[in-house]
Order: structure tokens, then C-alpha cells, then sequence
């Protein structure tokens, strides 16, 4: 009975510390976010507020080397945020992995309050991620150390997989479609005012 309460402490715990570093992980995801859209609002705005002659006495390889080094930086902003994205998916998998052994506990404990808690052939359903469920039985979960976490994708990877990410978690667009389309328009009104095109 003792030994069951203090497991159930300690699956709470690491739950716990889970659901800390998933809130930790958002924190620096919003400053990232905040960070990257304050200067491009600013090159937007002046995108648009510089005159066309300005913009036509500067070479096309000075707009051309401009352009290459935003989409750099750009990459590496959807890169670092694919990256947050998985690692907080991880963290949700560890904090209802843990809540649910936790939840199998108490509900044993609530039964049966003088003898210790033996893992059953009973279904639970856990949720994975965000919207992944496994129906395993108590004893497969107790078999588990830990959940089964998403390998944080390379630099590369994580560009390729950027997709996969964005129909997995409904904020990803606001994080990575709004600062791409700000991008293109900075550079399409340069290159507009260069042709005259824009005034």
C-alpha cells in the first residue's frame, strides 16, 4: 500500500515535469516567434515606404544576396520552430503516459486500499500525442519505462518533415505560413520597385 502511494507521487511528478517543460518550450517558442515578426514587420513596412528610384540604383545582386540571406535566416526560424514542435510533442507523450499510470493506481487504490497494485489485463487507452491514441493493457503500460518519444529531427530533416508538422498541430501555421507570406512580400515589392512595377 505504501510502496503504491509513493509510486503514484512519483508518476505525478514526472508528469508534472513534463507538463513544466511543454509550458518552458512555449515560452521560447512565442520570444522566437516575437523576435523573428518584429523585424519583418519593420522591413515590410519599409519595403513599401522606400521609392522606386531608391531601389533602382541598387544592383540586382545586392537584391538577389539580400534576398538569399532572409530566406537563410528564414529557414532557420521554421527549422528552430519544427524542432520546439516536436520536442513539446515528446513532452505531451511523457506527461499522459505518466498521468495515466498514475490514473491506474488511484483507481486501484480507490478498490482495493489493502493490497498492493498488480498490473492487469485490463484495456487502457493513452494518448500519444496530439491526437495519437494506443490501447495497450495495464501490464503492457507498466512494462514501459517511458513513452515512446519522436527522435528530434536534424536541421535537414526537420525542413523536410515541416509538412507533417503542420497538419499535426494547428499552430504551427500561425507560426510558419504568417512569416513566410511576410517574406515573400518583402521581396516581391523589391523586386517590383526595382522593375517599376510597384510606386
Amino acid at each position: 500500500m505504501q510502496n503504491d502511494q509513493e509510486n503514484y507521487q512519483n508518476m505525478l511528478q514526472m508528469a508534472e515535469f513534463a507538463s513544466s517543460r511543454m509550458d518552458q518550450r512555449q515560452t521560447v517558442e512565442f520570444r522566437i516567434f516575437i523576435s523573428y515578426m518584429t523585424p519583418l514587420i519593420f522591413a515590410t513596412y519599409y519595403a513599401i515606404k522606400v521609392k522606386s528610384e531608391y531601389v533602382i540604383d541598387v544592383n540586382w545582386r545586392v537584391i538577389v544576396i539580400l534576398s538569399l540571406v532572409l530566406l537563410f535566416i528564414h529557414i532557420l526560424y521554421i527549422s528552430w520552430q519544427i524542432r520546439l514542435s516536436v520536442a513539446m510533442g515528446n513532452d505531451s507523450r511523457r506527461r499522459n503516459f505518466y498521468l495515466k499510470k498514475a490514473e491506474c493506481i488511484l483507481h486501484h487504490l480507490s478498490i482495493n486500499t489493502n493490497r498492493s497494485f498488480i498490473p492487469k489485463s485490463n484495456k487502457v487507452k493513452v494518448v500519444i500525442g496530439y491526437k495519437d491514441e494506443n490501447l495497450w493493457t495495464e501490464r503492457e503500460l507498466f512494462d514501459k519505462d517511458s513513452a515512446e518519444f519522436v527522435a528530434i529531427p536534424t536541421f535537414w530533416k526537420s525542413i523536410a518533415n515541416s509538412c507533417n508538422e503542420l497538419k499535426n498541430d494547428w499552430t504551427r501555421p500561425l507560426l510558419t505560413i504568417i512569416p513566410s507570406l511576410m517574406l515573400v512580400l518583402i521581396v516581391l515589392i523589391l523586386s517590383f520597385k526595382k522593375l517599376l512595377l510597384f510606386p
